[in-house]
């Protein structure tokens, strides 16, 4: 019995570390630093859409840094950039995504698309921000972050009847998630699939007040949390540029 006992302490003692090597040591992914534009959309850049997905981190104002992804290897990476300066993107230029500056969240999966196919925004829109996920070919198409695993398994009932029985719950390094902002308008409803509402506030009988000269207090009303604005920011490492 003690021999069992230590086997199953030993298998667990390795799964554990086999689950933190993976958390750490991920896949790189490189994406393309094309530039910065003003009053910009994803159409703006259909002409370039079969070399990656092109997808932009909104500085305010109607400006966007956008960029090209995702590649798993930085050959490829290399050559796409080539190829924008080629075609009048000066300062395009490769990058990393650099996951030891995410943290594992809770996401849920809505589909996953290939890589040059059109995608209807109009089917994902009412479920609310978007996020994708870009790993060589494919993109992955997200919604959340979520608080916790619970949060995100409730929501995904409300999910799954919006359209989307397939949708699934799982974990994923927020550094690889990208922001589906107002680069794609037509991503953007103003009226997201409901929320989920927080459970009613226990009834409290009232109560004679001890003094009715007393000053009233003033009542300090919690504010929603809110997922931090990192999460929606990526994550990169610079790398030398290619050498010819």
């Amino acid at each position: 019995m003690r021999f069992k006992s230590l086997t199953l302490a030993l298998f667990f003692a390795a799964w554990a570390s086999l689950s933190a090597f993976a958390q750490t040591n991920e896949q790189p992914v490189y994406t393309v630093y094309i530039g910065t534009f003003v009053e910009t959309t994803a159409a703006d850049f259909e002409s370039i859409q079969t070399l990656g997905f092109p997808y932009a981190l909104s500085m305010g104002n109607n400006m966007f840094r956008v960029y090209l992804g995702g590649y798993t290897k930085k050959s490829e990476a290399d050559e796409t950039a080539q190829l924008l300066k080629g075609r009048g993107y000066q300062d395009a230029s490769v990058l990393e995504l650099d996951p030891n500056k995410g943290r594992t969240v809770p996401i849920i999966q809505l589909d996953t698309e290939l890589l040059g196919k059109p995608l209807n925004w109009n089917a994902y829109k009412t479920i609310g921000p978007l996020n994708v996920i870009l790993h060589d070919k494919t993109i992955k198409i997200t919604s959340g972050v979520y608080q916790t695993m619970d949060i995100a398994n409730a929501q995904l009932a409300l999910i799954r009847k919006n359209g989307f029985p397939d949708a699934f719950v799982k974990n994923v390094n927020s550094a690889f998630l990208h922001d589906i902002n107002a680069f794609y308008p037509e991503a953007i409803n103003n009226a997201p699939v409901q929320a989920l509402e927080a459970p009613p506030a226990p009834v409290v009988p009232a109560q004679t007040p001890t003094s009715y000269n007393k000053p009233s207090q003033p009542v300090e009303i919690p504010q929603a949390r809110e997922v931090p604005a990192s999460y929606n920011q990526p994550v990169y490492r610079a790398l030398p540029a290619a050498t010819s």
